[in-house]
């Protein structure tokens, strides 16, 4: 669905002007086209399970696409305007920094909780300060992100970036390759604190590579702007935290709590540090939600238990029509 967007004017700390767009809100059509989807697919399912003649096998598998399509587009009715929300929010912002060739995992396009891995880590650190990001360019449809946006042209993103920067309680920043990504990082290592930089490790398995060569070809560049040095594998990890000595840390999205308890029984003091440098970060209980939820294989069943019932019903109708 083609999003709305108005112009509008940023003003950086410095006190320029820079003309950028924003978002539109549109709940009613967003409301109407709810309704639709779903009355659609309703219909769909009624009319195979009650007139198989005059159906086919086509019209559930029509119902579900109509669901999952509005379901992958419903947020762009929703999607939040940056220039206000950085007007009207008093919380200090969470800055989030990514490519814009981010991969879309097959776990993403089918998760009912949050709908992709940018979307589960902008939830979980609203609760402290409205996440931002800047707008790919080109975009018309909806973003899949659960964040507020600006969209700015080529000639000012950079300095818009780093005006929010120097706004922001702390930046993410996404993994990847691109230039505009590498010029991304260097600035947030060489003008925020350690406490303030995230790093979202979301490298998908791929056919010709692994995510551990994925990560080392992200090392191999953003090692010269890191003070000490990355971590050499990530396993299971997707987060990357600094303690206040810029020592990275990674987060294990499966340990549920217990994430230091694997140096307990070999090197306790080794535990005790890890959990204290964990413990004073300043957005502790959002790195841990958010480690705990941005996983390739969805860390709850319910977050596709829509999608599995839908699935249920069709084998049903098929068995007994």
């Amino acid at each position: 669905m083609r999003k709305r967007l108005v112009s509008c004017e940023y003003e950086t700390i410095s006190g320029r002007r820079i003309t950028v767009r924003a978002p539109q809100l549109r709940p009613r059509q967003a409301a109407f086209w709810r309704c639709f989807f779903y009355v659609s697919a309703i219909f769909a399912i009624g009319l195979y399970a009650y007139a198989p003649d005059a159906g086919s096998i086509l019209l559930p598998i029509y119902a579900i696409v109509l669901i999952l399509l509005f379901h992958r587009n419903k947020k762009g009715f929703f999607e939040r305007s940056a220039h206000e929300v950085l007007q009207t929010d008093s919380r200090l912002p969470i800055l989030y920094l990514r490519s814009f060739k981010s991969d879309l995992s097959f776990v993403e396009f089918f998760s009912f909780r949050y709908g992709s891995f940018d979307e589960a880590l902008c939830a979980s650190f609203e609760t402290v300060g409205p996440v931002v990001v800047i707008g790919k360019p080109t975009e018309k449809g909806s973003s899949g992100l659960g964040a507020a946006r600006l969209y700015v042209s080529d000639k000012d993103w950079q300095v818009v970036v780093q005006d929010l920067m120097q706004r922001a309680q702390a930046v993410i920043i996404r993994a990847g390759v691109t230039p505009g990504l590498r010029w991304e990082l260097s600035e947030a290592f060489r003008r925020l604190k350690p406490e303030q930089v995230i790093l979202f490790l979301t490298f998908g398995w791929g056919l010709s590579e692994s995510r551990e060569d994925k990560y080392q070809r992200f090392v191999a560049w953003a090692q010269q702007f890191i003070v000490k040095p990355l971590p050499e594998q990530i396993d299971g990890a997707f987060l990357v935290y600094f303690d206040n000595e810029w020592n990275p840390h990674l987060l294990d999205p499966h340990a549920n709590g217990n994430r230091f308890d694997e140096y307990s029984e070999t090197d306790q003091g080794e535990a005790l540090k890890l959990r204290d440098a964990f413990h004073s970060h300043p957005l502790a209980a959002q790195l841990d939600k958010a480690a705990s939820s941005t996983t390739f294989l969805p860390p709850d069943l319910r977050q596709l238990l829509p999608f599995i019932l839908f699935i249920v019903v069709l084998i049903v109708l098929f068995v007994f029509r």
